[in-house]
């Protein structure tokens, strides 16, 4: 059994952003445990639990649980489940962000806090399988989840009148559109993710390393983006992340403190929240590394080309494009 107890203080000053005279103050006090159980020779259970008090929210009780089962010595299976909470942050609680002035007053917000604004609830379960074949030869962890998120924090768009804000005192272009509106911080949010994620490790020699990544992930959200949706109104997530992502890296030490690695890169098409739209890219980077020693004092160099093939590929935003980079680098340790 492990437990213990934390207080952590937190203070912002952001006269730009926050409420009041711009400076926020939070506590926070927390308590955790967790007790693991040998119930026999194969089989291992634990259960820990963190219970958490802010200034700025109510208390809420974290847990999670896993039951581990060893088949042979190097050949291991877990089941494991959580639900969690984040409370807001001193931003999300306590934004106020003025938008625009005319003729040096003010008009409008941008950002304000919702007075009912509560923690995100996040709930997830897991399987997860991990083996060493060939004396360590090939190591393979492999891990499949589901996971559910209820009452993102995101901001809304309001048109209407909310709280101390009146949207028909603000300032309008009577010549275009109304322009009075404010964006607040509620629990607008909600996601489901569903998907499974691997790694495969080879040695075919003490020299060479080969490590294979690989992930699959579908992800389904929806979120209220505006005050004259109905809550059935929704922007529905689509591409928000990439359903595919993959990796090769290898690895050879070439003796005498020399050793050379590649590592190929693969992202399928997604939706950036806030950015472009990103087309599948591959990219493939190169390193040529050199360590030597002299008493207590370790030095490394590392000359490295990023996208060694010069395809030209898309980062978030527009024209945030990339091509092929080299860096030449070194470190002292002692």
């Amino acid at each position: 059994l492990l437990t213990g107890a934390g207080y952590k203080y937190q203070t912002v000053t952001a006269p730009s952003q926050l409420e009041g005279n711009g400076k926020v103050d939070n506590g926070i006090l927390y308590s955790f445990s967790n007790a693991e159980w040998t119930i026999s020779q194969k089989w291992l259970a634990n259960l820990g639990v963190m219970v958490e008090n802010q200034e700025m929210d109510e208390t809420h009780m974290s847990s999670r649980a896993s039951l581990h089962y060893q088949l042979f010595p190097l050949h291991g299976f877990r089941l494991s489940g959580s639900r969690a909470y984040r409370s807001p942050s001193i931003f999300e609680n306590s934004r106020e962000t003025v938008d625009r002035f005319y003729d040096d007053v003010f008009v409008d917000y941008d950002l304000l806090s919702d007075d009912t604004l509560d923690a995100e609830e996040l709930e997830t379960v897991e399987f997860a399988y991990y083996g060493s074949f060939f004396d360590g030869k090939i190591d393979i962890d492999w891990r499949a989840f589901h996971e559910d998120m209820e009452g993102g924090i995101d901001h809304v768009k309001w048109t209407t009148d909310h709280q101390d804000w009146d949207a028909d005192a603000d300032y309008k272009d009577d010549n275009v559109n109304p322009l009075s509106r404010a964006h607040f911080f509620t629990n607008s949010k909600d996601w489901r993710i569903t998907g499974y994620d691997m790694q495969i490790k080879l040695r075919p020699v003490t020299s060479t390393l080969i490590a294979l990544q690989y992930s699959n992930i579908r992800l389904f959200s929806t979120r209220i983006r505006n005050s004259d949706q109905a809550p059935n109104g929704v922007e529905r997530g689509k591409n928000r992340v990439p359903e595919h992502t993959g990796s090769l890296f290898v690895n050879q030490q070439l003796g005498a403190g020399w050793s050379a690695s590649v590592l190929s890169y693969h992202q399928s098409e997604m939706k950036w929240r806030g950015g472009e739209y990103v087309e599948s890219f591959f990219r493939h980077d190169f390193t040529l590394s050199k360590t030597t020693h002299f008493n207590d004092y370790h030095v490394r160099y590392d000359f490295k080309v990023d996208n060694i093939t010069d395809e030209e590929y898309l980062e978030y935003e527009e024209l945030n494009y990339f091509r092929r980079s080299a860096y030449l680098s070194a470190s002292l340790e002692w």
